[in-house]
């Protein structure tokens, strides 16, 4: 099979790293692949890429000429059958492969990241409305979310009606992505988890070589991953564990804001690694905490879970509950955030290490669930199917 992957960027951070890594698998499978984006981007992912891969930039984000005549020729010279646009709700990236594939046999998988029902934008509102008492500004910001709201509702529902499939991080999200979109009838609409990124097979779980850690891995932003409720709920027990400490691993406009709090909170058990291989971390740690607002699917969970890390995760968006068992391979803690309910969960990690050992091992079987092989296979059966499959409308 001839495979293009569409990137808004070569180098970045989760979608690209998955995408390499799915990259290199199909071209160790046999298929041909090529990656096209419309910019370079920060950072070195591109150097993740196995050399059979042909990757391609264009020279912004935006739908215009050079682009489409980049990628239109791009797609002819390598044969591609199926274009994987790893970005299913801006609309620059559908129709550029739109009017790159004007009559050609082209079959267009498009995959949304994130819980369908929540972005950034109408985050950032959310959080504005809880800060906000004076009932105009608060009129004002529900008029902002509504529009929004539809507007990304109706570029949802474009990219969906202009794929052959659309995929979708969890079976819970099915019913999010007919609500956001007014959709009723989703033919197209497929569930499909990204694998583990980093290759595991060599380690062997021991407790004895686990150390005293809990770990964050992720972005340093506000907005979202909320990484300050981890620092805040460490700061109520930090004196009640000496022999523990918190390390946390990224980099984020929300770095500087972080250092403030903890200095602010006089800790002296928090380390802010920056950008690192994680793998080295999850090999060490022994508690992966996450509290963001809202997730995709939640990458570093199983890739923490693959290396005995138990997770604790804010239960806000659903599909954590397809990766995390509650109270048997990892803890999730109710929705609306309650700070006690992490400082609990983590003593309550903390405090039990046969609780924690069993649990780290239940947390290793789960992993096995999305491993690379197992999601390149159901990848492989996509490709049967959108190949078989007739345009909707």
């Amino acid at each position: 099979m001839n495979i293009l992957f569409l990137l808004k960027s070569i180098n970045g951070g989760g979608i690209q790293v998955v995408t390499s890594v799915l990259a290199n698998k199909f071209v160790v499978e046999g298929h041909n692949v090529c990656v096209f984006a419309f910019f370079r981007g920060e950072g070195n992912t591109i150097l993740l890429y196995d050399k059979r891969v042909k990757i391609l930039n264009g020279n912004c984000f935006e739908c215009n000429t050079e682009n489409i005549e980049l990628l239109h020729n791009f797609i002819q010279e390598n044969h591609i059958e199926i274009v994987i646009n790893q970005y299913g709700l801006p609309l620059t990236p559908i129709n550029t492969i739109i009017k790159s594939t004007k009559d050609l046999d082209v079959k267009i998988i498009s995959f949304y990241h994130n819980d369908p029902l929540q972005n950034g934008r109408i985050q950032t509102i959310d959080n504005q409305l809880l800060s906000i008492s004076s009932f105009f500004k608060k009129n004002i910001l529900k008029l902002k979310r509504l529009f929004f709201r539809c507007v990304t509702g109706y570029a949802m529902r474009y990219v969906y009606n202009h794929s052959d499939l659309y995929c979708v991080l969890s079976p819970s999200f099915i019913e999010n992505f007919k609500k956001f979109t007014w959709k009723k009838h989703t033919e197209k609409l497929v569930v499909q988890t990204n694998p583990i990124t980093i290759d595991n097979r060599d380690y062997v779980y021991n407790l004895n070589e686990k150390m005293n850690e809990i770990l964050y891995v992720g972005r340093l932003d506000k907005t979202q991953k909320c990484v300050h409720r981890i620092i805040e709920a460490w700061a109520k027990i930090e004196k009640e564990y000496p022999d523990w400490c918190l390390k946390i691993v990224g980099y984020g406009e929300d770095l500087e804001r972080l250092n403030i709090l903890t200095e602010k909170l006089k800790l002296s058990h928090v380390y802010f690694e920056g950008m690192q291989k994680p793998r080295p971390y999850y090999e060490k740690a022994q508690i992966l905490l996450l509290t963001s607002d809202f997730e995709g699917f939640g990458l570093v969970i199983i890739e923490g879970m693959s290396f005995g890390v138990v997770p604790i995760v804010y239960g806000s968006y659903s599909a954590v509950f397809d990766i995390i068992d509650n109270e048997h391979d990892g803890l999730i803690t109710p929705s609306p955030y309650n700070i006690e309910n992490t400082v609990s969960c983590l003593q309550k990690i903390i405090n039990d290490t046969q609780l924690r050992q069993q649990m780290a091992l239940e947390a290793i079987k789960k992993s096995e669930k999305f491993s690379l092989d197992r999601i390149c296979c159901q990848w492989n059966n996509l490709f049967d199917k959108v190949k078989k499959a007739s345009n909707y409308n």
